[in-house]
């Protein structure tokens, strides 16, 4: 059977190499040639590995996705900041208003509530951008992050898809 260890000769220095019957390859200790295993057991090898990196991949999207979702304290900075900085405006513009005696109480009970709305939304817009922008820069580095995490996944893997017939032991 496939899966049954074994011992066996390196080929390039007849050294004994033992199989353990479960790694897809064999690294003889005395000359450092790498000898895959031919058969059902590389197979095998490569399914697992393949679906440990899908399973890896998808538990990191999940992670970058969850960064680039708008958290309810984005919400609440943007609107707090909006607000302070609306009713900033809105007393500069009383001030302005009073100070140069235009307009009578209406029109500065207008101006006021005029400009404390619309700096209200233009600074809540800005500052929930700058926390898109933070979102995105965070995912773009989960992003590497994950990459690099599964790089030695996938180069085993394609250790494995390289293989073909050249360096193999048959059983």
């Amino acid at each position: 059977m496939d899966d049954a260890p074994r011992s066996l000769k390196c080929p390039g220095c007849g050294a004994p190499l033992r199989d353990d019957g479960v790694s897809a390859s064999i690294t003889c200790s005395y000359c450092n040639t790498r000898f895959f295993i031919s058969g059902e057991r590389a197979k095998r090898e490569h399914d697992r590995l393949t679906a440990q990196i899908a399973a890896a991949k998808k538990a990191w999207d999940i992670r970058i996705t969850q960064a680039q979702l708008p958290a309810l304290v984005d919400w609440v900075r943007a609107l707090f900041l909006g607000g302070v900085g609306a009713i900033a405006v809105m007393l500069i513009v009383v001030v302005l208003l009073a100070v140069t005696q235009l307009g009578s109480d209406d029109t500065i009970g207008i101006a006021m509530g005029a400009s404390f709305w619309i700096s209200f939304l233009l600074l809540a817009m800005h500052v929930f951008k700058r926390d898109a922008r933070k979102r995105k820069t965070a995912a773009v580095a989960l992003t590497i992050e994950r990459d690099e995490a599964l790089r030695p996944l996938r180069e085993k893997l394609a250790e494995l898809d390289q293989q073909g017939n050249a360096g193999v032991l048959a059983g």
